[in-house]
């Protein structure tokens, strides 16, 4: 009697080591992987594996577990298995708008609202938003300020954009004057008067400025009208100027001066009249060149008796002194 013999030792199936890659080696979100399994028996032979990928399939991102199994013609099997890791290096794409330019006016107080759009986009992940150090319709202060942006993708890969967000102060200062300044000479040592003022400037976003005037406080002004202009600009370059006038007013007289009364005789001269010569004199502290109107001028002819000479001096201001001397002539 024959005894049957039977095959009961599996084949034996071998699998490659884990693999490693990446998706920015291939096209789109998988990575075309090629590998190489088997299936070794101690009878049968060609046995081929059969696996639940084949290889050069595409893997998408993330760890496959690949297995496949051996199994003989007596339907013994084997089975192994290994790990496909389709890693995601591809970083996404931060967009950034580009750089933006306003000014303080558009918006009350001293910095300016502004509206921007910024994205990521990912060839793997999406409903990624971008992280930035300033959110849209932020209040900016005057001056650049660079906004940063950052897209983080679930794989950790990163992008990173940058704009400048400038906001112009184009709002001018406010100069400020005093009113027009009426004063006089006489109240001050010489020809000029001493005057006092203030000037001051305001800005919205910058402080400390000072007026630029073409006279400064306690000056001295000449006789007549002079016009201060003064200019206050802030760190911005704007602008904003003001004036007004100091009216310097001459109301000091001029001095008259007259010879000492004057006695002569019409003896010494012909007919019944003398011939009288005298000297006047205007002298000022600001006007120059007065001459003394008199009733009578030098060298007339006065009559016999007592005759009053008056004499005046008018400045150009219509300051007036007067003097006045006799005139003697005995007959």
């Amino acid at each position: 009697m024959h005894q049957k013999m039977f095959d009961v030792t599996h084949p034996y199936a071998s699998c490659p080591n884990d693999i490693d890659t990446d998706a920015r080696l291939q096209e789109g979100t998988t990575a075309r992987v090629d590998f190489v399994t088997s299936c070794s028996d101690n009878i049968d032979t060609g046995i081929q594996a059969a696996c639940d990928a084949t290889s050069e399939s595409e893997f998408p991102v993330g760890v496959t577990t690949v297995t496949c199994s051996c199994e003989d013609l007596s339907q013994n099997t084997d089975e192994c298995s290994f790990t496909v890791t389709v890693k995601d290096v591809t970083h996404p794409n931060a967009s950034c708008p580009n750089d933006i330019d306003t000014d303080a006016r558009l918006q009350k107080g001293t910095t300016a609202r502004v509206d921007f759009v910024t994205s990521c986009s990912d060839n793997i992940d999406i409903g990624i938003q971008a992280a930035c150090n300033a959110t849209s319709q932020s209040e900016f202060p005057v001056g650049v300020t660079t906004v940063t942006c950052s897209c983080e993708d679930l794989s950790q890969n990163t992008d990173e954009c940058s704009f400048t967000v400038t906001v112009k102060d184009v709002t001018h200062p406010n100069a400020s004057c005093p009113n027009d300044i009426d004063t006089d000479a006489r109240l001050q040592e010489g020809t000029t008067a001493r005057v006092d003022f203030g000037t001051s400037c305001s800005d919205n976003i910058d402080i400390g400025i000072q007026a630029a005037c073409n006279a400064t406080s306690q000056s001295e002004f000449p006789v007549g009208v002079t016009i201060v202009t003064c200019s206050c600009e802030d760190l911005s370059q704007n602008t904003d100027e003001c004036s007004f006038t100091v009216t310097v007013k001459d109301v000091t007289h001029p001095n008259a001066s007259c010879p000492n009364d004057i006695d002569t005789d019409a003896r010494l001269q012909e007919g019944t009249t003398a011939r009288v010569d005298f000297v006047t004199s205007c002298s000022d502290n600001i006007d120059i060149g007065i001459q003394a109107a008199c009733n009578a001028t030098s060298e007339s002819e006065f009559p016999v008796g007592v005759i009053t000479v008056t004499c005046s001096c008018e400045d150009l201001s219509q300051n007036a002194d007067e003097c006045s001397f006799t005139v003697t002539v005995k007959g």
